[in-house]
């Protein structure tokens, strides 16, 4: 399924292909009930704590977000911004919640990153987002799964160029995942040296890498 979408999503404002026009338009159609249920899925892989684990659920997850992320592009933007919002609410719901909440809050880290790979987020959204995580990665007082997922999100908005560059962003990425350093759970620490490389390979060849490795104080490859 995922590669047909992709395929879809990737041919569907291509002009010279006019015979995917009705395969995109069904697709649209089908979104308002297919999204959820991707969603649904998602949820249940990393909740249910009788399925598989280890690459087998991992395999899956990926799977089914990167339908997800091609399903996205082709969905109406009221409906992604709908889902994101409900996404956002439980996250901090979960956050706040007394007992183990780490499957829900993974599989709503995943969602997030499904819909930001999308890029169909607007930039009030990718905020939103960021906001969300600096919580779950500056404390240690919670799950190594969950701190884990959020530097694996943070790592793919740190990709972006223009998102590590706005408003001073980038010193306040900088302080938050080196001043993280003893609060860095053992299952989260090579996600966060990859938020660190996302970091350095978004500026490319600039002056500020030279300055981020000083602040860092140890060498990172690009």
């Amino acid at each position: 399924m995922n590669s047909r979408l992709v395929s879809i999503a990737d041919l569907a404002e291509e002009t010279e292909f006019v015979s995917f026009r009705s395969d995109v338009e069904v697709v649209k159609g089908l979104a308002e009930r297919l999204l959820p249920t991707l969603f649904k899925l998602v949820d249940d892989l990393y909740c249910d704590d009788e399925q598989e684990s280890g690459e087998a659920k991992s395999s899956q997850g990926d799977a089914l977000s990167a339908a997800i992320t091609s399903l996205a592009k082709l969905s109406p933007a009221s409906l992604r911004q709908s889902l994101f919002t409900k996404l956002i609410h439980r996250l901090l719901e979960s956050s706040q919640s007394q007992g183990d909440y780490s499957g829900k809050m993974c599989s709503l880290l995943a969602l997030s990153q499904a819909l930001y790979t999308s890029h169909c987020l607007d930039e009030s959204s990718v905020v939103l987002l960021y906001r969300a995580l600096r919580p779950l990665i500056g404390t240690d007082e919670i799950y190594p799964r969950v701190q884990k997922r959020s530097y694996k999100l943070l790592g793919e908005l740190c990709k972006s160029k223009a998102f590590v560059l706005a408003d001073g962003r980038l010193k306040d990425l900088i302080e938050l995942v080196t001043s993280s350093t003893a609060t860095s759970q053992v299952a989260a620490r090579a996600m966060r040296l990859r938020c660190l490389e996302s970091i350095l390979g978004s500026l490319g060849d600039t002056e500020l890498v030279e300055q981020v490795r000083i602040v860092v104080k140890q060498p990172i490859a690009q």
